[in-house]
């Protein structure tokens, strides 16, 4: 990120002159070093700088309740204002009735009721402003170029204000937990009796309307009213409606399934940039959901699905049952004692080594032995759940329950023939699959798990002649355990590792990916690193052992 620095001369003296993408990181250093009361100012909207918490008036609250508690307070210029700030709920600190952990939950509490009705007031209006989209977007017939363009203005504002709303919460949702863990310090340094406020308010804060609100709908109503702009742009119109479930078109599939043993590329992205990268990749491409109760039965057009969405999202809707967009992703990796898939993982570019991929939504289902890496995977076999005879070079071997993969092995060429009638390059990957199992046993170190990496992972899909081909994953809270864990993030053994980033696998059979408009546009942002051979496999197991 940080490009060479170049010292050049100016007036005798030396200069430092930064590149541009130096910024960021100095951005990032500096805000680093800056109070917290600073960023806030810094970082937040203008706009919505006096919805946020009051920060700084909170820390003068902690000093007033301190000293209420350790000597005479005086009427001091750090208790008028508080006082000014909160009102009738900062008149309750002076008293010493009352414990000093009430009395500023008191003031937490009236800057809770200040945030969550900002909050509030950002939701209707973000769904007003898709109601009217889809209003333009539901008239019949073909549209001009001056409808279209005010079609994409209203889903361009509505991204960027769902952006922003996430920003504020994500900013809030710092400050709320700062300030606690702030005073529980304060007032443990002067010996004031009392337990730990964050003990039990951070976990009420999950619970918050602007933290425990979901997104993914209002995001799922934009990619749909974004579907429906692509498909007037290019002819096809309403009448087309968007496929279904995670199945690729019979083309797209049969180029991914013969792209083996092509890889997909693997991008580090920022965790607080994963919504904007997610508003940025839907403009050009569809949102793939898994089969849920969301989706109707039979093929709908997308500006419908988006009416009965919106009409789900109101606040006196049919039903507020949360849409889940992300699906429960787990990476099994298998190795020897000596750990030859590993050494070959980090020397051999192309898809290498085996691993087992569950993908699903919700409770598990079945799960695929495949190259690490594999095309396929972000194609007709992204969701395992929903496999019916996947012509591609992933297909069922390994079960769970099953005691070994050396097993599972052995029977994948019992197996065989049904596997021949599928595709002859998946018999030619169980004997491969097969050959692996078998080295290994004579080497004397058997394939044993080695890593687990488990994910929530978001799917997106090109539907356009500009996109076809291209199939992208977007991998958030990733973590590495040891063993399977049971569902998601929030179940994970206490000894798992975190990964810092979220990853962006792409997968394509176009030359110009790596330059495409949507990727140079997440460069912009200072968001994606470029990480040369990356292997969240290697890497998982490096971490691990």
């Amino acid at each position: 990120w940080l490009k060479p620095i170049r010292l050049t001369a100016f007036f005798g003296r030396p200069r430092v002159d930064l590149t541009w993408s130096a910024w960021p990181r100095l951005a990032r250093s500096a805000l680093s070093a800056m109070k917290f009361g600073k960023q806030i100012k810094r970082l937040a909207d203008p706009t919505h700088l006096h919805h946020c918490i009051a920060y700084d008036v909170l820390k003068k609250a902690i000093t007033v309740v301190v000293e209420s508690e350790t000597k005479a307070l005086p009427d001091s210029a750090e208790l008028r204002e508080v006082h000014e700030a909160f009102g009738q709920s900062g008149g309750a600190l002076s008293g010493v009735s009352r414990p000093p952990d009430s009395r500023f939950h008191g003031l937490l509490q009236h800057e809770l009721a200040k945030v969550n009705r900002f909050t509030n007031l950002q939701f209707r209006t973000l769904l007003d402003t898709l109601h009217e989209a889809h209003r333009r977007a539901s008239k019949d017939g073909p549209l001009s170029e001056e409808k279209l363009s005010e079609l994409e203005r209203l889903l361009d504002t509505a991204a960027e204000k769902l952006i922003a709303l996430e920003h504020f919460r994500r900013l809030n949702f710092t400050g709320f937990r700062k300030i606690v863990k702030k005073f529980d310090k304060q007032t443990s340094q002067v010996g004031m009796k009392g337990g730990s406020v964050a003990t039990w308010f951070l976990p009420a804060l999950l619970r918050e309307f602007f933290v425990a609100e979901p997104l993914d709908a209002h995001l799922m109503a934009i990619a749909l009213g974004y579907a429906a702009l692509r498909r007037h742009r290019t002819g096809l119109g309403l009448d087309v409606p968007a496929p279904r479930g995670a199945s690729q078109t019979p083309a797209v599939v049969a180029t991914m399934a013969a792209a083996a043993p092509a890889t997909t590329k693997t991008f580090w992205l920022m965790p607080p940039a994963r919504l904007r990268a997610l508003c940025t990749l839907i403009k050009r491409f569809e949102l793939v959901v898994p089969a849920t109760g969301f989706e109707p039965e039979g093929a709908v057009p997308s500006v419908e699905k988006m009416r009965r969405l919106l009409i789900t999202m109101a606040p006196d809707g049919p039903t507020r049952a949360p849409l889940r967009l992300a699906a429960d992703n787990s990476l099994v990796y298998y190795d020897g004692a000596d750990f030859s898939q590993y050494m070959e993982r980090i020397t051999t570019n192309g898809a290498c080594g085996i691993r087992y991929r569950e993908t699903s939504h919700g409770a598990a289902g079945s799960g695929l032995v495949e190259f690490d890496g594999a095309v396929s995977a972000l194609g007709g076999d992204a969701f395992t759940s929903m496999l019916q005879n996947s012509p591609s070079e992933a297909f069922p071997l390994y079960r769970p329950g099953q005691e070994s993969l050396q097993e599972s092995g052995a029977g994948a060429a019992v197996g065989l023939s049904e596997a021949a009638k599928i595709a002859d390059h998946a018999r030619v990957f169980a004997s491969h699959v097969q050959e692996l199992v078998d080295a290994a046993a004579v080497r004397g170190h058997p394939l044993e798990v080695k890593a687990v990496v488990g994910s929530s992972r978001v799917f997106l899909r090109g539907d356009t002649p500009a996109t076809e081909g291209v199939a992208i994953a977007l991998d958030e809270d990733v973590q590495f355990t040891v063993q399977p864990r049971e569902s998601s993030a929030a179940t994970a053994p206490s000894d798992a590792i975190d990964f810092p980033y979220c990853l962006l696998e792409v997968a394509s059979d176009r030359d110009d990916s790596a330059s495409a408009q949507w990727l140079e546009e997440l460069w912009s942002y200072a968001s994606v690193r470029t990480v040369q051979g990356f292997s969240v496999g290697a890497h998982a197991v490096a971490s691990l052992h």
